[in-house]
């Protein structure tokens, strides 16, 4: 597998319109993990944001899908709560 910095994906996907984004790992039986975009309000559907992201990332690097959510969960201090995002993601 290759390594993936979930920054690097989030920066690419808030720089496409999206007003907020999270990007986990879930469990893949091939790869062993596999990209996954949680995504607030962004103007491009699904396979768009698939096509514009090919463009700017690696191919691995490019989640598999993406969930859209009204809001990002988030704990008490502010910070994602990456639990929460990880079974949204699954």
């Amino acid at each position: 597998g290759e390594k993936v910095d979930p920054l690097d994906v989030e920066a690419a996907i808030r720089a496409l319109g999206a007003a907020d984004v999270a990007v986990v790992g879930v469990p893949d039986e091939h790869w062993g993990e596999t990209v996954v975009a949680l995504v607030v309000a962004c103007p491009h559907d699904d396979e768009a944001l698939h096509v514009l992201l090919r463009q700017v990332l690696s191919v691995h690097k490019v989640p598999k899908r993406f969930v859209r959510l009204e809001s990002l969960p988030r704990n008490e201090a502010g910070k994602l709560d990456r639990r929460a995002l990880r079974e949204l993601a699954e």
